[in-house]
């Protein structure tokens, strides 16, 4: 329950993360896109005067304008800092214009050379150029407009600081509100755990009293259909006891390095007899020298309800295959299927039948047990369906 609740937290403030990304990110990028296009109208204003800003007319009429500054603002002459340079046909160069500080004359009249190829775009992320031609010369006019850029890098910057506070405050509000959400889940599966448990205890008298009393009449009266019947009922329910038990898992802590391959290939060879009555090609490939740290009694179990399932359910043929990946146990079960295409994840829940179990026999426990085995020795369990073949894999 704790991963479940850990994944809940993960994937909520994962969405609160994308949610947050992709709406601060349209901002920005309007944001970056607008100033852009301010710039733009600058230096289509410089292109039009011949590259240069001219001084206004005495008798020009200015409006008094207030409010933010933009590209038409009067007081834009005077305040953008920039340069134009002009280049004749055989790449002479000529100054038209000079009106910055943060660049020298010499590394101005370099870098409107080097952009005579160019159309318009930014260097050195806050200078804006714009290339054009006149009267038979091409025009190269780059301004400085770091200081209108500075608002969007401002907001920018407080957008990814102000998103990253959100993904904390929205994680830490997830894990205080994570434990409340979870409790009634936590306390239907520690009752759930509880029963079986107790459960597994209850049968267990009774069914050695019947067996005794089977025993007793078997003798006085001899064996008959009926007996043998309650026997065969009896061994049904006594693995059905003894999965119960085992279902809260084992708290054992003898855990040993085990010999994986010899437990799988002894539970594969004590099961093939069964495969080949039902007419099913059972193929076993495992590779020699797998060992894991576990518990070899709970391994052996495992392994034996996985190939049992197969036994169940497989359509035509199945087969194990046990390998090693990256310094890990890799164990794989494939079988037939008439299930759809997905992943049944469902089938690792306690008490669990799938449709195509209905005229199976079977308590919903035996993968559940798989699962549970699983995870006590820290491992991960996949389950998928793919063009009718079911496949089981497990990482120890």
């Amino acid at each position: 329950m704790n991963k479940i609740r850990i994944k809940f937290v993960i994937y909520s403030a994962l969405s609160v993360f994308v949610m947050l990304a992709v709406l601060l990110t349209v901002i920005n990028v309007i944001n970056f896109t607008m100033s852009a296009q301010d710039a733009d109208r600058v230096t289509a204003m410089i292109a039009a005067e011949d590259g240069r800003f001219k001084e206004p007319k005495e008798d020009a009429q200015l409006d008094g304008r207030t409010g933010p500054m933009g590209p038409e603002s009067p007081e834009m002459r005077r305040s953008v800092r920039y340069y134009t340079y002009r280049f004749s046909k055989n790449g002479e160069s000529e100054q038209v214009a000079y009106n910055i500080t943060a660049v020298d004359e010499k590394t101005a009249a370099k870098t409107a050379a080097s952009l005579l190829d160019e159309k318009t775009g930014w260097i050195n992320t806050t200078y804006r150029y714009r290339v054009y031609r006149h009267d038979g010369y091409d025009y190269v006019t780059v301004i400085d407009f770091g200081r209108e850029l500075l608002p969007a890098f401002r907001v920018l910057t407080i957008s990814v600081v102000g998103a990253a506070v959100c993904v904390a405050l929205s994680v830490m509000f997830l894990l205080a509100v994570g434990k409340k959400l979870f409790e009634p889940l936590e306390e239907a599966e520690r009752k759930q755990k509880s029963f079986i448990k107790e459960a597994g205890t209850a049968v267990k008298v009774p069914l050695t009293v019947i067996g005794a009393d089977t025993e007793l009449i078997e003798r006085r009266y001899g064996s008959s259909d009926e007996t043998k019947s309650i026997r065969r009922q009896l061994k049904k329910l006594t693995e059905l006891e003894k999965q119960l038990k085992s279902a809260d898992l084992i708290d054992d802590e003898s855990v040993t390095v085990c010999d994986l391959s010899e437990i799988v290939t002894s539970v594969s060879d004590s099961k093939s007899a069964a495969f080949e009555e039902k007419g099913i090609r059972f193929t076993l490939d495992a590779a020699p020298g797998v060992n894991v740290a576990g518990d070899a009694e709970m391994l052996r179990e495992a392994v034996s309800e996985i190939i049992d399932n197969q036994l169940k359910f497989a359509l035509g043929e199945a087969a194990v295959r046990l390998s090693t990946e990256n310094g890990a146990a890799i164990l794989t079960a494939t079988n037939g299927t008439d299930l759809p295409d997905g992943r049944p994840e469902q089938i690792f829940d306690r008490f669990t039948r799938l449709q195509n179990s209905i005229d199976k026999p079977g308590n919903g426990l035996g993968l559940s047990y798989v699962k549970d085995a699983v995870k006590a020795h820290n491992g991960r369990y996949d389950a998928f369906v793919s063009d009718k073949v079911f496949t089981l894999r497990i990482t120890l």
